[in-house]
């Protein structure tokens, strides 16, 4: 349902900017007609030979506006995609941030962190996170050290980020960042395909 309300209101705005594109590629058709209607004026006061190049500058001119238009159209309509695209992003962003003040998110917290550890291969792990999801964490040391027995776990420095965590050996030789916005980062390409086929799949 929410999806399809999402292509409703995307149908509803490309209606529009093709609407404009189409205002855009009549406004150069009539320009263009103006001029082809002026050298057929002229056929009257002119000779043959003069009118027919007036008919082909006209022609020409007719073809580069309409061609211009039908560009200019286009732009509009990938404008407007793009400007939905990014709203979705945007919205997707503040949902992240009710996300991390949640309780589920502390629980899912948990489970990002000893996943990335066991990712990560090592048996000594300095796992940093955002300052209070290090409190978080060093809350639930115990259970995240059953979780993963065998590999020493210490905290680092609190990082500047909205979630998530970045894990990294002991000696600094292995990381690897699962903070949101790294996720993110990776993600986003595939993530544009996914919200752009949502948005306007038969639009």
């Amino acid at each position: 349902m929410v999806e399809r309300g999402a292509q409703l209101i995307a149908q509803d705005i490309l209606g529009e900017a093709r609407k404009k594109a189409e205002e855009i590629l009549e406004r150069a058709r009539k320009e263009a007609s103006s001029l082809v209607e002026a050298a057929e004026r002229e056929e009257k006061r002119a000779g043959e030979e003069e009118v027919e190049r007036a008919r082909e500058r006209a022609r020409q001119v007719y073809e580069e506006r309409v061609a211009k238009g039908r560009v200019e159209g286009r732009k509009e309509v990938l404008k407007r995609k793009e400007e939905l695209i990014e709203e979705v992003f945007r919205r997707a962003e503040e949902r992240l941030r009710k996300y991390v003040s949640s309780r589920e998110y502390e629980r899912d917290l948990l489970e990002l962190t000893a996943e990335a550890c066991r990712r990560l291969g090592s048996e000594e792990v300095v796992v940093e996170a955002s300052s209070r999801d290090l409190e978080r964490l060093k809350g639930r040391e115990g259970e995240l050290r059953k979780r993963l027995e065998g590999v020493r776990i210490s905290f680092g420095r609190p990082l500047e980020t909205l979630g998530g965590v970045r894990v990294r050996s002991g000696d600094g030789r292995a990381e690897l960042d699962e903070t949101l916005e790294s996720r993110m980062r990776r993600e986003r390409e595939a993530l544009r395909v996914r919200v752009a086929k949502l948005l306007f799949e038969g639009s």
